[in-house]
C-alpha cells in the first residue's frame, strides 16, 4: 500500500488522510479488537484506494493555505480521535491490569486498584473492568469460605457488596447482555450464604426479576431465580421458576 501511494502525486488535499488512515487502523488495533463495522470500513477504504491509484483525478488546489487547511483539520480530528479511542482505552486497560496484579496481594489494594480503573473515563472498557471486579469478588469470597474466615470478614463482605452495588447502579444501563448481572447476582447469593443477610437475597431477587423481564429465556438467570426461591423458601416462586425452566430446557431439572 505505502509503496504504491508514495509513487503517486500528492497534490490532492485528502492525500494526508489516505496516507494516515491505515496507520490509525493499525495503532487502533493495538488496544481494541476487530469488529465487523471496522472490517467493512477497512475494505471500503481499500476499494477507494484501488480507484484512487488507477488514474483517479481531482482538480489540484493551487493556493497553499487552502490546500493545507483540510489537512490540518484532518490531523486535528484524527489526533482527537486517537486520544479518545486509543489512548484513553489503553490507559484504562493498564489500570485494570494493575488492579488484577495487586489482587494477589491484599484485598484493600485490589479494591483501590479497581476503583481507580472504574473512575477513569474511557469510551470503551468500563463493562469489562466491572466484570473483572465481579470475578475478583467471587474469588475473594471463595477464598474466605475455603479458609473458614467468614466471621472475621463479616464487615468486609458487606463493604465489598456495597462497593460493587454502587457501581452496578451507575453502569447497568450501559451493559450489553446479562453477564455482569449474572456475576453480581452470584456474588449476592454467595454473600447471603456466608452472612445470612436477607438484604443481599432481596437485592438478588430484585435484579433477577428486572433482568428476566428483559431476557425471559436466559436459562442461567432462571436457574439463579430458582436458587433464590429455594433460599427464601418461597414455594410459589420456586414452582414458577421450575415450570419456566422445564418449558425451555426439560433436561436441566432431570
Amino acid at each position: 500500500f505505502y509503496r504504491k501511494i508514495l509513487s503517486l502525486k500528492n497534490d490532492h488535499w485528502f492525500w494526508p488522510a489516505v496516507f494516515s488512515l491505515p496507520i490509525t487502523y493499525l495503532v487502533n488495533g493495538l488496544s481494541l479488537f476487530e469488529v465487523l463495522p471496522i472490517y467493512l470500513c477497512l475494505f471500503l477504504f481499500f476499494a477507494f484506494f484501488i480507484n484512487y491509484s488507477s488514474g483517479f483525478e481531482t482538480t489540484p488546489t493551487e493556493a497553499g493555505r487552502v490546500r493545507w487547511l483540510p489537512s490540518c483539520l484532518l490531523t486535528l480530528a484524527m489526533t482527537v480521535s486517537l486520544y479518545g479511542t486509543v489512548y484513553r482505552p489503553l490507559v484504562k486497560n493498564l489500570l485494570l491490569i494493575n488492579a488484577i496484579k495487586v489482587a494477589g496481594k491484599t484485598s484493600p489494594e485490589a479494591f483501590r486498584g479497581y476503583a481507580k480503573a472504574l473512575n477513569f473515563y474511557s469510551p470503551v472498557g468500563q463493562a469489562e473492568t466491572y466484570q473483572q471486579l465481579l470475578i475478583f469478588i467471587g474469588d475473594f469470597f471463595a477464598l474466605i469460605r475455603e479458609r473458614n474466615l467468614t466471621e472475621n470478614y463479616q464487615n468486609n463482605i458487606e463493604q465489598v457488596i456495597s462497593f460493587a452495588d454502587s457501581w452496578f447502579k451507575i453502569e447497568r444501563s450501559k451493559f450489553l447482555g446479562v453477564k455482569n448481572t449474572y456475576l453480581f447476582v452470584d456474588n449476592l447469593i454467595t454473600a447471603y450464604e456466608m452472612t445470612g443477610n436477607e438484604n443481599f437475597l432481596a437485592r438478588a431477587k430484585q435484579l433477577l426479576d428486572l433482568e428476566i423481564n428483559l431476557a425471559p429465556t436466559r436459562i442461567e438467570l432462571l436457574s439463579q431465580q430458582l436458587k433464590v426461591a429455594q433460599l427464601q423458601k418461597d414455594k410459589n416462586a420456586l414452582e414458577r421458576a421450575r415450570n419456566r425452566i422445564k418449558s425451555l430446557r426439560p433436561d436441566v431439572l432431570r
